[in-house]
């Protein structure tokens, strides 16, 4: 099971699939049934204000607006606090009350009992059902009602490292959010199979926006980062400035540059702007009209001897040896 570190990671494995979307209005007051899900519900409450109350079981003398309470039998379930990076959080399942005003939003998880009663209405949701890895499965109903409970093997629950039981959090980019669920519905009813296939790429970009909305949840910036060094070498590959002094452009330690572009490239920087330099000469080189000195120059050796040198420990021969073997050729 993820950590709180691992929050902003998990989504990258992600592949949802979508089964439905649906929506609708509530009046105060309205309650839905204790049902129990096959698959995830994603729910975005827009106006109004809703409780769901969450189980590990549907007492069985319970009314309906009441909060429910696990029976003996109920499972633990993993709770992820709620921290700055992960303005969201998971709680346990057993007996919980979710308050869910418009502007926030609720993954409710397979199997698991639960009710909605409005309490300032009226209500809009949109409710999208799926599953968070596209694998072939049986079409089920959306779910059941007590005393019915879902067959298990048709259940299509969370592989293990998404965050166990409902997630609920404030929908921090709610304008984006709305966007995207108009066009998730909008495209999902007109039923053909293109547009349908395009909602879950919507769908991906809505958990994305839910759940690693936080500046804190960023991914690593060193792909980019290096791209950065790499350009800057590039541009500046034949003046003598020193390295530090070149790269200090960048705003970052020699050190940690050095690293970042080792790590992404493979080799150094210095050995990189070696080696793009001496493939700049042995291009040049075919041209007679330019002296080893005057081609050691422009690629950025004042001393003809040095690289000379340097030219010979890379490709093995002088840089005369390899002009007469390009003429020769």
């Amino acid at each position: 099971m993820p950590t709180t570190d691992d929050l902003g990671h998990y989504l990258e494995r992600i592949s949802p699939r979508v089964q439905t979307i649906w929506r609708g209005r509530w009046l105060k007051g309205q309650v839905e049934p204790w049902r129990q899900l096959f698959d995830h519900e994603l729910v975005l409450f827009q106006a109004g204000k809703c409780r769901v109350t969450i189980t590990d079981q549907v007492p069985a003398d319970a009314p309906l607006s009441s909060p429910g309470l696990a029976g003996p039998n109920a499972k633990a379930w993993f709770a992820i606090p709620a921290t700055k990076a992960a303005p969201w959080r998971a709680k346990p399942l057993s007996g919980t009350v979710y308050d869910c005003p418009a502007g926030s939003f609720l993954i409710i998880p397979p199997n698991a009992p639960h009710l909605t009663l409005v309490d300032e209405g009226p209500v809009q949701r949109t409710c999208i059902h799926f599953d968070w890895i596209s694998t072939s499965w049986t079409p089920t109903p959306i779910c059941t009602v007590p005393p019915d409970r879902p067959d298990p093997a048709l259940v299509r629950f969370a592989p293990a490292w998404i965050p166990a039981g409902p997630i609920h959090g404030r929908i921090r980019a709610r304008r984006t959010v709305d966007d995207l669920a108009e066009t998730f519905f909008h495209r999902w009813t007109t039923r053909r199979q293109d547009e349908r296939l395009s909602c879950r790429a919507v769908l991906l970009e809505m958990l994305t926006r839910l759940l690693c909305e936080d500046g804190d949840m960023q991914l690593s910036a060193t792909p980019e980062l290096a791209q950065d060094i790499k350009q800057l070498l590039d541009e500046h590959l034949t003046e003598t400035t020193a390295l530090p002094d070149l790269l200090i452009k960048l705003d970052r330690s020699y050190e940690h540059l050095c690293r970042v572009f080792t790590s992404q490239f493979g080799i150094p920087p210095m050995r990189y702007v070696t080696a793009a330099r001496i493939e700049r000469a042995k291009v040049l080189l075919s041209n007679a009209d330019h002296s080893v000195a005057a081609i050691g120059q422009h690629v950025g050796y004042s001393d003809a001897a040095y690289f000379s040198r340097l030219f010979r420990a890379h490709v093995g021969v002088s840089p005369q040896v390899f002009r007469q073997s390009l003429m020769g050729g």
